[in-house]
This record gives C-alpha cells, sequence and structure tokens, in this order.
C-alpha cells in the first residue's frame, strides 16, 4: 500500500499511561497508510476506544472515521468524567472480583463470573446492557463491545474509587449480597435462625436476607470497617458530582453475612485490622462457596483466594510480562490489521 506521509498524534497527559513507555511523552508521529480511520490509529497506539473522549484535528471535532491526513496534528483526549450512565449496571471481566464485592457493598448493580470467557464478556454486556470494567486493553477494542471502561489502580479501593470518580452513579449502601449481586431485605429471626450460630442468634436482633442466594446478614464487627468503605465511596461520589450532594439510600447498617460457621458450606468477614486500615482480600474473601447469582452470574474466589491478578501471578501484564506491547515489540499494531484485539486477550 502506498504511504500517505505522515501526522503527528498529541495524546493528553490523562491516557498516556495506556502507550508504550517509548511514546509517554504524548507526541508520536505515525506513519499513515491512506485507508485507516483515527479510531484505528489512535488505537494501535494503545488507547482503547472506551477511554477517547474526543478527537480534534487542526482544532476541530472529527468523527471515528476520519482518515488522517499528511502533517495532520490529531489530539486525544479521554472521555470526560463523569461519563453519564442511562443504567449503572456494570459487568466486571474475571480478575475484578475483589472490587464486584466492594462494588455491591455500595449497592452498584455487578455482574460477575469468574470463568466467562471474552466472547461471553461482550455478549452479555450487550444482551444485559452492562458497562464492562475490565484491565484488558484488547478486550475494550473489541468493535462489538457496547460499552466499556478500563480500571485504573493496582488494590481493589482504588478501583473502586476510579469506578465512582468516572460514573458518579447513585449509591444505595448495604442493599446487594456481596456473594450474587441479588437484593438484600430485612427478615425476622425466624426466617434465617436456622443458619446462623447459636451464638449469632442470642447477640443480634436484626437480620437480613438475600432474595436470590438466600444468605443471611447482620450487623457485626465488622461494622465500622465496612461503613469507613462505604463512607470514602459516598464523599467520592459527593466530590464527583461536584459538591451537590450525592444520593445514596440511608437503608443500610452493616450487615454481616454468613453460613452455618462450617468453611465448605457459607462465607465470612474475617476483621483482624484496625477500623482505618485498607480493606483487604481476607476481610471480604468467600470460604469455599459458589452461587448462582441474577443473570446468571457463577461468582465465586479463585482456589487460591486471589481474583485479580492473571494466571501467571502478575497484575496486569501481558503474558509476556511487557508493559502493553505487543509481543513483537511494536506499539500495538496488529500485523493482520485486525482491529486492534489480542489473541489472548491477557493484558488486564
Amino acid at each position: 500500500m502506498r504511504e500517505r506521509g505522515t501526522a503527528r498524534v498529541r495524546i493528553a497527559p490523562e491516557l498516556r499511561f495506556l502507550l508504550p513507555r517509548r511514546h509517554r511523552g504524548g507526541d508520536v508521529s505515525v506513519i499513515l497508510d491512506g485507508t485507516s480511520s483515527v479510531l484505528h490509529v489512535v488505537e494501535s497506539l494503545g488507547v482503547p476506544r472506551t477511554e477517547i473522549g474526543t478527537l480534534l484535528v487542526g482544532g476541530a471535532p472529527v468523527s471515528d472515521a476520519y482518515r488522517p491526513q499528511r502533517a495532520d496534528e490529531v489530539r486525544v483526549l479521554p472521555v470526560m468524567r463523569p461519563q453519564a450512565l442511562a443504567e449503572p449496571r456494570f459487568l466486571l471481566d474475571v480478575h475484578l472480583g475483589a472490587l464486584a464485592r466492594r462494588m455491591r457493598l455500595v449497592g452498584l448493580d455487578s455482574a460477575y463470573g469468574n470463568r466467562a470467557d471474552d466472547d461471553e464478556l461482550v455478549a452479555a454486556a450487550g444482551q444485559q446492557r452492562r458497562m464492562l470494567l475490565t484491565r484488558d486493553r484488547g478486550l475494550l477494542k473489541r468493535r462489538a463491545l457496547t460499552g466499556g471502561a478500563y480500571v485504573r489502580g493496582d488494590s481493589a479501593d482504588d478501583q473502586l474509587a476510579d469506578v465512582i470518580e468516572r460514573f458518579a452513579p447513585d449509591l444505595a449502601p448495604w442493599t446487594r449480597c456481596l456473594m450474587c449481586n441479588g437484593i438484600l431485605e430485612e427478615v425476622p429471626l425466624d426466617r434465617v435462625a436456622h443458619l446462623l450460630q447459636p451464638g449469632t442468634v442470642r447477640s443480634y436482633a436484626t437480620f437480613a436476607r438475600c432474595r436470590d442466594c438466600g444468605r443471611p446478614y447482620w450487623r457485626g464487627a465488622h461494622a465500622d470497617r465496612l461503613n469507613a468503605v462505604v463512607q470514602r465511596a459516598v464523599d467520592g461520589n459527593r466530590a464527583d458530582r461536584n459538591g451537590s450532594g450525592c444520593r445514596v439510600s440511608p437503608t443500610g447498617t452493616g450487615w454481616r453475612s454468613g453460613g452455618t460457621g462450617s468453611p465448605s458450606t457459607g462465607w465470612r468477614y474475617d476483621m483482624t485490622t484496625t477500623p482505618d486500615a485498607p480493606l483487604n482480600d481476607d476481610d471480604m474473601e468467600t470460604v469455599g462457596h459458589s452461587v448462582t447469582g441474577p443473570d446468571a452470574d457463577t461468582v465465586d474466589a479463585d482456589a487460591d483466594g486471589t481474583d485479580s491478578t492473571d494466571s501467571d501471578g502478575t497484575d496486569g501484564t501481558d503474558s509476556d510480562g511487557t508493559d502493553g506491547t505487543d509481543s513483537d515489540g511494536t506499539d500495538g499494531t496488529d500485523s493482520d490489521a485486525t482491529d486492534g484485539t489480542d489473541s489472548d486477550a491477557t493484558d488486564s
């Protein structure tokens, strides 16, 4: 194909972390082929379409389909925050189980399954009208994906803050089951007594139960720590609404969840550190239990207790240990001129 000169692509600072290290200055000269759209050019540099807000050429907005011309200067701006959603419904990929539980803690409708492959995730996001959350840039480049977002942050707490900053969703703490995403409803003791330890029955008077999986909840010693997690989310939500006040349903008081006490039949909170310490995975872990919840999103934790790292123990790097570049050392372009998806989709 005949070369059509070069164009200069200037990536906004907020998006440069997505670029290969050699391009993180944000000013990249690209060789044009005369047929690729500006969207394809930008994605080939490493920025998924879901993270692109506005594309400017010569200071004027252009569509994704615009074909860059010789000597064009393309500016790539990020999605404006907060990003409006018609429905705050989310779907999380297999590496974000810890984030899914925190999102449910603050009342966000968050489907998650730790065995769904990329094709299933893309299909489910469209069929269920959910925003797909992932750290897999290749997955976000799928043309069939109706809505997605790259989750920033290495810890689940930082990831929760990023989701709330980006979407500023209405929160309803303590209204969803952390295991299956079902809705919690207050129930009398006689509805759940057979699921509880005798000491729990003697010590607590207020209980809730998940409408979908039946798991009981009660206010336990963990409540102060979880309330702190919720309060941080509420405060972040308020800030992201520019101080206008966030809509939060004050229905929850810090439910504790448990089964009969057997590790093989239930899950628990294990609060072993101070109230102001970061919430870790042990504090919200599932213990040998799987539940099929709403939208058939089977939920459980990995056997080793991890649910946010890749199978090789890495955290967000590609299978070859690189920082997002392709195995051939290129800057994200595909040798077969496909739409930018990686064959193994492991850069989550």
